[in-house]
């Protein structure tokens, strides 16, 4: 029996662009240079952010390896492994942040269009 990695439905790849993308802007303004911080920083307080931070890295992780393999599954489709070549090449050692999972959900999303145009244009013809 054969079993497949899961890949992104287009639904979970729209969701994952707004819901990363406004996480990441949050991320963003939070560590903004220059900011002045006025509140004493608790221990319990720092505890808290690192396990939220934690957290947020092995989601981004496993978010990041699911929008490489959907990426890897439709550019093999597309006949395009060259590009898929590059960015694994681009992404080799790179910890993902938010930023990158919305580009390759952009991505993903971008080549899923395609293939629903192509499908439209065979079926013109």
């Amino acid at each position: 029996m054969v079993t497949y990695a899961p890949i992104f439905a287009l639904q979970e790849l729209e969701y994952n662009i707004k819901t990363l993308s406004v996480q990441a802007d949050n991320e963003l303004a939070e560590g903004l240079p220059g900011q002045i911080i006025l509140k004493e920083v608790s221990a319990n307080d720092q505890e808290n952010k690192e396990k939220k931070e934690e957290t947020n890295r092995k989601l981004y992780l496993t978010q990041f390896n699911k929008a490489m393999h959907t990426l890897k599954v439709v550019l093999n489709l597309l006949n395009m492994q060259f590009f898929m070549e590059r960015l694994e090449l681009r992404y080799e050692g790179v910890q993902p942040t938010a930023e990158h999972v919305v580009l390759l959900c952009n991505r993903c999303l971008k080549f899923y269009n395609a293939i629903e145009h192509l499908g439209l244009i065979f079926k013109l013809l």
